[in-house]
């Protein structure tokens, strides 16, 4: 008999608040974008 490689699945489940939307094998076209702000400290701080 021959070696039989394992089957990997992963499946993605999404729900917002308490509905479910559906189940999903395929995820795709998803990106992101960050955008960094300098912000100057300071203050009075001693208290």
């Amino acid at each position: 008999m021959a070696d039989e490689e394992p089957s990997v699945t992963a499946c993605w489940s999404v729900d917002v608040g308490e509905q479910n939307l559906g189940a999903f094998i395929t995820c795709d076209g998803l990106g992101m974008e960050l955008v960094m702000e300098q912000r100057e400290e300071g203050g009075n701080n001693s208290f």
